[in-house]
């Protein structure tokens, strides 16, 4: 592993890994532990294989276009925002909105994933890595991992003056065996957002996910009750869940979101 000094103080590191691909992501995991490396990684193996392997290793992928190219950026965080069902919060207002939508799982993952890249622009969710995604979703390369959609539409029967098909809310991201991890997010409409979230989680835990995996600590997570856990915390709970039988998400069921919030 050779260090890149170029890219790290665009990321806040003094130094950067530079990943070739023939290198074990596990071990990197495993030296990054052991020797306090810093978050973020860098390769310019764009394939799905590697960012498979990535993410059973417990990376999150990531990318950024430096210079001529786009470069894969592995990232192993210091501190993983980890949301157990016991420690979920849904505010009483969200649950009351949420009567009017329903949630389904891999309807439209391109408009999902192109509807993130909209709101939050493509600083890390380039269109190389976008293309990986898509390509993941689609057909996976390792039985235990998918990429997925999870989308927030109008209830039909309790929203009727509204679009069915109009997509008010959604995430992208992936399970591995017995975990699930999400890379982003967006909203169109007034706390659709918030009711995504709290209906993802009782789905979520409805499936037999042992844990969501929220990615980089941030306010909102900790209000729906996520806790922080340190490097070695989390990779101890990820390979924990990884090895687990794979929990299933079933794709383009419509289900009721306050019906999903009180089944948890």
């Amino acid at each position: 592993m050779e260090i890149d000094e170029d890219l790290a103080p665009e990321l806040g590191q003094d130094r950067l890994i530079s990943l070739p691909p023939e290198i074990d992501p596990e071990l990197v995991a495993q030296t990054a532990l052991s020797q306090n490396l810093g978050e973020f990684f860098v390769s310019p193996s764009f394939t799905s294989p590697y960012v498979s392997a990535l993410i059973r290793a417990g990376f999150l992928p990531m990318s950024a276009d430096w210079g001529e190219g786009a470069f894969l950026l592995p990232k192993l965080h210091r501190q993983r925002s980890l949301l157990d069902w016991a420690d979920i919060h849904t505010p009483r207002s969200v649950r009351r909105l949420a009567r009017g939508f329903c949630l389904r799982v891999n309807a439209d993952f391109g408009a999902c994933q192109a509807a993130c890249a909209g709101q939050h622009g493509e600083d890390w969710l380039s269109p190389a890595l976008q293309e990986i995604f898509l390509s993941l979703h689609l057909k996976p390369v390792d039985p235990e991992i998918g990429l997925h959609s999870i989308e927030l539409y109008p209830d039909p029967v309790h929203s009727p003056k509204l679009d069915p098909d109009f997509l008010c809310a959604g995430e992208i991201g992936y399970s591995c065996g017995g975990a699930y991890t999400s890379l982003s997010g967006f909203y169109r409409i007034d706390s659709g957002g918030s009711v995504q979230l709290a209906a993802t989680g009782a789905l979520l835990a409805s499936s037999g996910f042992s844990f969501w995996d929220l990615g980089m600590p941030m306010a909102y997570k900790s209000a729906l009750g996520a806790r922080n856990l340190d490097r070695s915390q989390f990779l101890e709970r990820w390979r924990q869940a990884r090895n687990l039988r794979p929990a299933r998400l079933k794709s383009k069921v419509s289900r009721n979101a306050r019906e999903l919030i009180d089944s948890r």
